[in-house]
């Protein structure tokens, strides 16, 4: 999981670049004196093919960073299923891991009491269960989950995919 959040990390830091280079350039412009008009229109034209091409690298920064940044929670996702799959054929007993995975969900609310995940530098797709970011009263309107797929499928899910697998029996 970590290296699969290097893409959206480096197109991130891209697009904060060229942000701020597009931010310099109006500063270009100030103690300027041109002496004649081909050492101006040289600039001009200079400045505005850095301008071009610093919103064309802002603007396809951005379009690899959303790609990238929703395929990690969509591999955070597929991820989780696999750990159930995986826990399931070393203990052999999928009712025991959605009993666990259920009380894990519900105590959840019980602790903390304020939300540690600024704290985690983007981990959350590390977590055993999904966060639920409304059970923290400072907690932020986070836009990204409504629009971004969640890094955990919900825990219903997950125990009904259990409970499908102890009804199968051993495979």
């Amino acid at each position: 999981m970590s290296l699969s959040y290097v893409l959206p990390t480096l197109t991130y830091s891209l697009a904060a670049s060229t942000l701020g280079l597009l931010q310099a350039i109006p500063g270009a412009f100030t103690g300027f004196r041109h002496t004649d008009s081909d050492s101006a229109r040289g600039l001009l034209l200079g400045i505005f093919i850095l301008t071009v091409s610093a919103l064309l690298t802002l603007a396809v920064s951005a379009v690899f960073w959303l790609a990238s940044f929703t395929l990690f929670r969509v591999l955070s996702r597929y991820r989780e299923y696999a750990a159930d799959r995986g826990a399931v054929a070393i203990t052999g007993d999928p009712a025991a891991l959605a009993s666990a995975l259920a009380t894990i969900d519900d105590e959840m609310a019980a602790a903390p009491d304020h939300d540690l995940r600024a704290q985690d530098g983007g981990l959350d797709a590390l977590y055993i269960a999904p966060i639920d970011e409304t059970q923290f009263k400072d907690a932020p309107d986070f836009v990204a989950n409504d629009v971004f797929p969640q890094t955990h499928p919900p825990t219903e899910a997950r125990i009904e995919r259990l409970e499908a697998m102890a009804t199968e029996g051993p495979t």
